[in-house]
């Protein structure tokens, strides 16, 4: 029993994201890495504590599916057809 636990805990993957509320969109990921320190160094090199006048917030998530990383809002944006996204 104990085993299968670990096996199940390992299958997770640990995301950290940088997310904010959007008028329209709802809430959206702006940015997600593998760690807490790269999220909040980020966020603190990139000047966004607030994007679109929105506060940024960092959140942890946990995944059965390998997400991409990155700047995750950008890729969205260039899907649509956006050219510039700031």
């Amino acid at each position: 029993m104990r085993q299968q636990a670990n096996i199940r805990h390992q299958s997770n993957s640990v995301y950290s994201e940088l997310v904010c509320v959007i008028p329209v969109q709802g809430l959206t990921t702006l940015y997600r890495c593998t760690t807490y320190a790269q999220a909040l160094a980020h966020r603190s090199n990139n000047a966004l504590r607030e994007f679109k006048g929105r506060k940024v917030c960092l959140v942890e998530r946990r995944s059965d599916k390998t997400l991409p990383t990155g700047w995750i809002y950008q890729e969205q944006a260039k899907a649509k057809g956006v050219a510039r996204t700031w």
